[in-house]
Parts: structure tokens; C-alpha cells; sequence
């Protein structure tokens, strides 16, 4: 999932860490609850952030722009 980090947006992202949670819904309205397991910074180029390589787990990805928009902020979560 990708936002710009507005604060209305992705701004709070930052605040996050491994180990903290966060809420999604799905098409269906259920909400899933996923925990950081990873928050790192790519460059734009960088491209390996994007795998769905997961081992058939529930993962999210969240990206959005660091400020200045040179590099981006990874979120890595897995279901709970």
C-alpha cells in the first residue's frame, strides 16, 4: 500500500516500530491486524522491498516518501 506521507496520509508512519500494530480492512469489511516485523529506508531505484514473497502468509507492505521524496520508508507487517 502506497500513500504520499501528507499527514493525513502516511505522515505518522515514521512513529512506528517493529513490534507495534496496525489495522486493515478488507473488501469485506473484516478488519485484520497486522505487527511490524521490519521499517527500513530504500532508494528509489531499489525495488526489492516490492516481493510478495511471503510463504503463503498475510503480509502488507506500506511506502511512502521520506521528506524531500529521495528515498522511501518500507513498513514490512504480518498478520496476527
Amino acid at each position: 500500500i502506497t500513500g504520499h506521507n501528507y499527514r493525513s496520509i502516511f505522515g505518522y508512519l515514521d512513529n512506528l516500530d517493529e513490534g507495534d500494530t496496525f489495522e486493515v480492512k478488507d473488501k469485506s469489511n473484516k478488519t485484520i491486524t497486522y505487527k511490524i516485523y521490519d521499517k527500513y529506508i530504500v532508494n528509489t531505484d531499489e525495488l526489492d522491498c516490492l516481493s510478495q514473497e511471503t510463504d503463503g502468509k498475510r503480509e502488507v507492505t506500506l511506502i511512502t516518501c521520506t521528506p524531500g521524496g529521495i528515498t522511501r520508508l518500507i513498513i514490512k507487517a504480518k498478520e496476527i
